[in-house]
């Protein structure tokens, strides 16, 4: 039975190139550290589609290249208190301020290339994530005084949409993060489950997650860090594998092409994985 079970496929993961994972290969990933960006904790940070790395430390916002050379530093004190970045696309990133309710919009020197969005205008009564969409000009809030997620536009068209009463549907206390992968909207709750909508607003899965301090979805498949640990699950037939992640104290992951960028209390370090 277990010679049978060590030629089955686990699943098919897409990491540097393509690597089918499965119990008959005796090899071992390997960890293959690429750069290091300094950080501190209270850091905000983010990468680009081309890889490069976006860091919020002590109001200032600076952009490094793919290799670890400072592109561009601006001074984001007028922003406020910055939750969260993520970029929109190759062109613009966008800042949450929790504290002042806004979104800002820069453009990929880092200038606001707009008057920051006061959530209020938009019939929010207080948000606590976001994430943007694959959708041109849209982006995801979750109102949490109003308990729904509403598609925002960011160029004032006529098209919205939303889920009420999000916490009932869900049978949850506590959203902590929102995120956009493939056309699909992820939610994760205080209880470490991750819930998967549709972008009409139904729920086509719900996995749990143990108690994840971040998560990832790309190619069909579910990215975890927990307990200094990485977990990929494959959304499609709930097969998973666990390896032990190079560092201890990651809170935050972020994948770009082959690529793992993985935070710590003062570092954000750039891994390759390899056999």
């Amino acid at each position: 039975m277990k010679k049978i079970a060590g030629i089955i496929f686990i699943f098919f993961l897409n990491l540097a190139g393509s690597y089918l994972f499965s119990q008959e290969n005796n090899q071992e990933l390997k960890w293959k550290l690429m750069a290091s960006y300094s950080c501190d904790s209270t850091s905000v940070w983010s990468v680009d589609w081309i890889g490069n790395v976006i860091i919020q430390s002590e109001n200032r916002l600076s952009k490094f290249d793919s290799i670890g050379n400072l592109s561009y530093s601006q001074s984001i004190k007028s922003i406020g208190n910055v939750k969260k970045i993520s970029p929109i696309n190759t062109m613009k990133i966008a800042l949450f301020s929790e504290e002042q309710q806004t979104l800002c919009i820069l453009d990929n020197t880092l200038t606001l290339s707009q008057a920051c969005l006061d959530l209020s205008d938009f019939d929010v009564q207080f948000a606590t994530c976001f994430a943007p969409s694959s959708q041109q000009e849209k982006i995801w809030v979750f109102d949490q005084l109003g308990n729904r997620i509403q598609l925002l536009s960011l160029n004032n068209t006529l098209q919205y949409q939303e889920i009420k009463n999000l916490k009932g549907i869900l049978n949850t206390s506590e959203i902590v993060s929102i995120k956009e992968f493939g056309n699909e909207l992820f939610v994760l709750d205080d209880e470490g489950k991750l819930f998967q909508f549709d972008l009409y607003g139904s729920v086509l899965n719900t996995f749990d997650c143990g108690n994840p301090s971040d998560f990832i979805v790309k190619n069909h498949s579910l990215y975890t860090v927990e307990s200094n640990k990485l977990t990929i699950t494959n959304i499609q037939t709930g097969a998973h594998l666990e390896m032990p992640l190079p560092i201890n104290g990651v809170t935050d992951m972020e994948i770009s092409g082959s690529f793992y960028f993985l935070k710590t209390v003062d570092k954000i370090l750039k891994y390759e994985l390899f056999y």
